[in-house]
């Protein structure tokens, strides 16, 4: 991903959107903005991609 790897991209997202989204839920009770929090988180890192070469544990780095 890091690379521009779209497809990397898609395998994270699909691996950790929904767990992160319970996160979410677990806290905020408006179930529209915590669809919208994972998708700022994500496209946030999309957009910082090429910074993020020290992340090596994804989900503890998402739900930290």
């Amino acid at each position: 991903m890091i690379e521009g790897s779209e497809a990397a991209f898609q395998t994270i997202y699909s691996r950790y959107a929904t767990k992160l989204y319970s996160y979410a839920r677990k806290n905020i009770p408006l179930k529209e903005d915590c669809e919208q929090i994972v998708q700022e988180v994500f496209v946030s890192i999309w957009a910082r991609r090429e910074k993020l070469t020290n992340v090596t544990a994804v989900e503890s780095y998402l739900l930290e």
